[in-house]
């Protein structure tokens, strides 16, 4: 066996996460699309630091894997089992360095957009439900359902989704609103456990103001 880090890497390549984190430079043993390979990193990026990686195509990506130059260059068995190997995550792959940073950068871009539409469309209200008062965090719509986060002060969390218009859901910021939410719960039967849908009926209201002269 060999050290990878005497191997030779005659072809370069580029990996990215596509979330404008940045591209790593590599080259690798073997060429794209030509299997596994171990690699060199010519410029780090992306969450890839210096050193050397061993890539594996998964689903259409490639999993990267962090390696000590040193180590004995035989192919993994198990990658996920393996000493040699630490897993970095899963990356974009191309043979063109300044296409991979358009396309990081593009798709950081998009990315960073809609996280931003999500907070714009996401706000905070109350509710009254089971005889307790809960923080609603509502999220965006997704097609004709509405994600609900409900925290307790006691900090319990529960998750629910209603069908409720947007603009009904909308009205609890300045008005009480009562609606109908759907949550997932524990059932026990027969030989085993399951989950169930439970309707919770809410009343939704404004998002309480501090008290004059709160920090």
């Amino acid at each position: 066996m060999t050290r990878i880090d005497r191997l030779t890497f005659p072809y370069p390549a580029a990996l990215y996460r596509g979330d404008g984190s940045g591209v790593a430079v590599v080259h690798r043993q073997v060429a794209i699309d030509a299997g596994p390979s171990w690699a060199k990193v010519i410029e780090p990026g992306g969450g890839i630091g210096p050193g050397f990686v061993y890539l594996q195509y998964h689903s259409g990506d490639v999993a990267v894997f962090a390696v000590d130059g040193t180590a004995s260059d035989e192919p993994p068995a198990q990658t996920q089992l393996d000493p040699r190997l630490r897993a970095l995550g899963e990356y974009f792959e191309s043979a063109d360095a300044d296409e991979a940073r358009r396309s990081d950068s593009a798709s950081g871009a998009k990315r960073r957009a809609d996280l931003a539409a999500i907070r714009a469309a996401t706000f905070v209200v109350t509710a009254h439900a089971d005889g307790r008062r809960w923080s609603v965090e509502i999220g965006p719509a997704v097609g004709s359902s509405t994600q609900l986060v409900l925290r307790s002060d006691a900090g319990d969390v529960r998750l629910m989704d209603t069908t409720a218009p947007r603009e009904r859901l909308e009205q609890a910021r300045t008005t009480t609103v009562p609606i109908e939410a759907t949550e997932m719960v524990n059932r026990r039967f027969g030989f085993g456990t399951g989950r169930r849908a439970s309707t919770v009926q809410l009343t939704l209201g404004p998002a309480e103001e501090p008290a004059e002269g709160a920090e």
